[in-house]
């Protein structure tokens, strides 16, 4: 007789999960194994994110296909306007195995479009199932004071500079590329973001270009890596589709423990338009 899992199989099932929620909770948040020998020119973005309008930024709505050690999940993101000058990027994600509901995710960024540039306003995560855990960031840029909350403890956070979350800087990030700045083609961005307690950096290295083969299909894209200066084995790498506004693509990472976490495009609304693999 068939029979489930066990609690003990969904526990670790539910271990690997929360490490691969990156993106989701660490961009440890956060690809495909195309040896590149890029030549790398090393340049620091600014940390402030300008556009020349907010109306600039395109809605979305992606669905991915998520793994890790056998645990699949489906994830959907989506950025929306809330008015003419705020917009919610959202990530939604339901494990489940063997019919058994394993974890839900929901991850939110509120961000504004203020003084000519993009700035967080807040952030909040909540994983539910066999365990739970909430994180939530509410920023206060007249005071330059964030308040950062993880289940039952809090902490305020001096805000100097331009400060993003574990979701915002994704945002933050791909507007880089959006904006066509001149260092897009190489050298590192760098991001300070609020994790419970801490600010921490963030810094990716632009590899070059590729064709990234998706489960939509075949994509023009740009692929960066992410800076571990405190670990030789951990990697992550992310995909931007350059034809479709620089949406994620792909993100692929290899944590210290040899676990290989991948996010795949399935398919996405971009601007009211459908994206299209390569023909």
């Amino acid at each position: 007789m068939l029979k489930g899992p066990t609690k003990i199989q969904l526990l670790k099932k539910h271990s690997q999960l929360s490490t691969f929620l990156f993106p989701i909770k660490k961009f440890s948040p956060l690809i495909l194994i195309a040896a590149l020998k890029p030549f790398v020119i090393t340049i620091l973005t600014t940390t402030a994110i300008t556009s020349l309008h907010a109306q600039d930024v395109a809605e979305y709505s992606a669905r991915y296909k998520a793994s890790a050690n056998g645990v699949s999940a489906v994830a959907q993101r989506e950025f929306i306007r809330i008015n003419d000058n705020s917009y919610r990027l959202q990530i939604r994600l339901l494990a489940e195995i063997a019919g058994q509901q394993l974890a839900k995710l929901e991850q939110t960024s509120e961000i504004a479009f203020i003084n000519n540039s993009f700035q967080p306003l807040s952030y909040s995560y909540m994983l539910s199932g066999i365990s739970t855990v909430a994180h939530a960031i509410n920023y206060n840029w007249e005071a330059k004071l964030a308040l950062s909350r993880r289940d039952e403890e809090s902490w305020t956070i001096d805000l100097n500079g331009a400060v993003w979350d574990q979701l915002s800087h994704q945002f933050a990030l791909r507007q880089i590329f959006v904006n066509k700045k001149a260092e897009t083609n190489s050298g590192e961005h760098e991001f300070l973001l609020i994790d419970g307690d801490e600010v921490e950096t963030h810094r990716y290295t632009v590899i070059g270009e590729e064709i990234l083969i998706t489960t939509l299909g075949s994509l023009s894209t740009v692929r960066l890596e992410r800076i571990q200066e405190d670990s030789e084995s951990r990697k992550t790498s992310i995909w931007l589709a350059k034809d479709w506004g620089y949406l994620l693509a792909r993100i692929e990472q290899i944590n210290d423990s040899g676990l290989r976490i991948e996010f795949d495009l399935e398919n996405a609304v971009l601007g009211g338009k459908q994206v299209e693999a390569l023909q």
